[in-house]
């Protein structure tokens, strides 16, 4: 008997100290939403309304949900199929190259704005990854060699918000980089 209560004594003991050091030797972020700016207020909710054909609807959604990932303890983003309702963002497909440059494949009306504009027969090949940097666009970023806001694509940069893109979007919206979150391409 006295065996038994020594064994769960020690079981009780180990499970004691894990509950109290686990949040001091996590490798990883939670992604629990955190209090914003002092409250326990939920994120306020933008809506990206996607004018984009259905083949590319999916791909549009995953951009979207990256970066709703990343931003969720400040703003939840939330895809919406169309443009019929009030719109933080809209994503829409255009032939009309304004700005005269061979190389574009989509552009967002201004840093922190509003419109993203993709061209047709440029972006389907990458659309997660075009969407992606024009929403970093949007959300405040600027290009930066090497990150997801690199000035030329490539596939291989365009994959998921960074810490560099993301540090850039904490910057211009003034908010505590803490709330952010990033992966590691």
């Amino acid at each position: 008997m006295q065996q038994l209560r020594s064994h769960i004594f020690l079981i009780l003991s180990i499970l004691l100290v894990f509950f109290f050091l686990r949040d001091s030797v996590a490798c990883a972020p939670t992604w629990s939403v955190p209090a914003r700016n002092g409250t326990f207020d939920t994120p306020e909710t933008y809506t990206v309304c996607l004018d984009l054909p259905p083949a590319q609807r999916a791909e549009a959604h995953r951009a979207v949900e990256m970066w709703d990932r990343s931003l969720h303890q400040w703003k939840h983003l939330v895809a919406v199929d169309g443009a019929n309702e009030p719109c933080s963002f809209i994503i829409s497909e255009t032939s009309n190259n304004t700005t005269n440059d061979p190389m574009v494949i989509a552009w967002t009306s201004h840093v922190g704005g509003s419109e993203i504009f993709v061209l047709i027969g440029r972006y389907e090949n990458d659309v997660t990854g075009i969407l992606l940097h024009e929403l970093g666009h949007a959300l405040g970023a600027q290009h930066v060699p090497g990150t997801l806001m690199n000035d030329a694509w490539q596939r291989n940069l365009y994959v998921c918000p960074d810490v560099i893109t993301v540090a850039q979007v904490a910057a211009y919206n003034h908010i505590s980089l803490m709330l952010l979150s990033w992966c590691t391409p």
